[in-house]
């Protein structure tokens, strides 16, 4: 199981403004096989100056010295994600 992940919205790694973090796992037992993070400079929020609209922004030293994902978040999406091509 892949997963990717990068902080902000999605927009950020869509659009390639940012690498996201990388986990592969194995499919039965969930152990992660190896962790890459990304170049996560930037990423994309929500505009806090206005109703609405995306603004891009620097990532802070502290998010950018950890991943995006803790271990028990990626463990669980891997998990959804499983059950979901098991019930396929």
């Amino acid at each position: 199981i892949v997963l990717s992940a990068s902080w902000g919205r999605s927009d950020a790694v869509v659009s390639g403004i940012a690498k996201p973090d990388s986990w592969v796992l194995a499919r039965e037992s969930l152990t992660v096989k190896s962790r890459e993070l990304g170049d996560r400079e930037k990423k994309i929020v929500r505009n806090p100056h206005a109703d609405h609209g995306p603004v891009e922004v620097s990532t802070t030293p502290a998010e950018r010295a950890q991943p995006s994902l803790n271990e028990a978040q990626v463990r669980r999406l891997a998990a959804m994600g499983r059950d979901l091509m098991q019930r396929r």
